[in-house]
């Protein structure tokens, strides 16, 4: 009869470490959980811990949106830009020319 191995843990992160990965303050981390923005896992004593799978997802949103946010400001900062648009790729945000 062969036996399953037993699925690898999923890595926990600490509230310090996501907020190290966003560079922000680790209470700023706690809101987010609170707010529903990312789920938390409680510990026995309490305290949050993080799925890495889940924070590496909400970090690459983030970075896109930051992307298309930094994108458009430049769009908005460049003279008679009704010519281009913003096309979001996977991973990255290009500005191309309309018809082309």
């Amino acid at each position: 009869m062969p036996q399953n191995p037993a699925p690898e843990p999923e890595q926990l992160l600490t509230p310090s470490e996501v907020a190290a990965m966003f560079r922000v303050n680790p209470k700023t981390v706690t809101r987010w959980a609170r707010a529903g923005k990312i789920s938390a896992i409680r510990t026995l004593g309490g305290h949050r811990r993080f799925r890495a799978s889940e924070i590496r997802k909400f970090l690459a949103q983030v970075d896109d949106a930051h992307h298309a946010a930094r994108a458009y400001a430049q769009l908005r900062l460049q003279p008679r830009h009704d010519h281009l648009r913003l096309r979001l790729h996977p991973g990255c945000v290009r500005v191309e020319r309309e018809g082309g």
